[in-house]
């Protein structure tokens, strides 16, 4: 099984722990980098998420999420034509064009799960989901909690 993480997965235990819905995505995020060090499944990252980690402000957390990136990748994904065109595609569903970067790279690399903290991705997911399905990929954007 392939999965990709979302920045915000990646974040979200270095985030303030200030209610319920982020103590319980904080926690499936240890786990979720607890079952990809046990080899339980792959985790891909995409050039998107690198550079998305690197504006990171906060230089300790910054090199705290770039650590553990290391730790739990499998695979590094570069940027191409195809990904491009899918976050194209998909684009008029989903607000924000990095997250229809990450969603085309989990796609096009062959994931099963795109994980993500984002609410309006999940709002968007069956609707992209569908879309993607349209094009040719099998992609299950879900919550990690």
């Amino acid at each position: 099984m392939k999965v990709m993480l979302n920045t915000n997965v990646y974040g979200r235990p270095f985030d303030k722990l200030n209610s319920k819905e982020i103590i319980e995505e904080a926690s499936a995020s240890f786990e979720i980098f607890s079952l990809a060090c046990l080899g339980k499944f792959e985790i891909v990252t995409p050039d998107v998420l690198i550079s998305e980690i690197k504006m990171i402000k906060d230089k300790l957390k910054r090199k705290f999420i770039l650590h553990l990136v290391k730790h739990v990748s499998n695979e590094r994904v570069r940027l191409d034509g195809e990904t491009i065109k899918i976050a194209d595609t998909i684009s008029s569903l989903i607000k924000d064009y990095m997250d229809s970067l990450h969603v085309a790279f989990a796609a096009v690399n062959t994931c099963d799960y795109l994980v993500t903290c984002d609410k309006d991705l999940l709002r968007a997911a069956e609707r992209t989901e569908n879309l993607l399905s349209q094009n040719g990929f099998k992609l299950q954007i879900i919550s990690p909690a």
